[in-house]
């Protein structure tokens, strides 16, 4: 290219205007090419991307239905087993057993703990429903509080029968002759 220059300038900067119209022709053949697939995968992916975000959507709405529902009955149930377990930890206190009375107070303190932590579980997910800035990006943001919703209604059910066996064993414990 130097000896053409020497040469013959003025055709070695027509050679030279010659080479970059083709490197700017082969730039925007590449990048049209670049664009066409990279449309194409965008157009393949993007209705897989809005199914599989509908129907976690939908998956959402059934897991909050089925915790609603689980709520429903555990808050119905609670107060039914609230008040029974008061009579019962109320009778046992009565009795001479420090042992017995003992485990009582653990027992009540248990059913405390195991309301608040789903009463806890509650606000938090009410709180981020709230601080969330759209639709679309609250249902990802609550899955973890959706999955400590759900095991604190588990957590919440599975200690309101534990400790309703327990209470029994103590109110036959508390009859029992010393």
């Amino acid at each position: 290219m130097e000896a053409l220059q020497l040469a013959d300038p003025e055709k070695a900067s027509r050679v030279q205007a010659e080479i970059l119209a083709l490197r700017d022709q082969a730039n925007q053949l590449l990048e049209s090419r670049y664009t066409r697939i990279v449309d194409a995968i965008d157009g393949a992916i993007n209705p897989v991307l809005q199914s599989a975000l509908g129907f976690a959507l939908l998956f959402m709405c059934y897991v909050v239905g089925e915790m609603l529902l689980l709520l429903t009955s555990l808050l119905f149930r609670s107060k039914a087993f609230r008040s029974e377990s008061a009579t019962r930890l109320a009778r046992i206190a009565a009795s001479d057993n420090q042992m017995v009375q003992m485990s009582a107070e653990k027992s009540q303190a248990a059913i405390e703990l195991a309301y608040a932590v789903l009463a806890l579980t509650l606000l938090l997910s009410v709180w981020l429903l709230h601080r969330s800035d759209n639709l679309l990006s609250a249902p990802l943001a609550l899955l973890p509080v959706l999955g400590a919703l759900l095991f604190s209604c588990w957590f919440v059910k599975s200690m309101a029968s534990e400790i309703d066996q327990e209470l029994e064993a103590f109110e036959t414990l508390a009859k029992a002759p010393q």
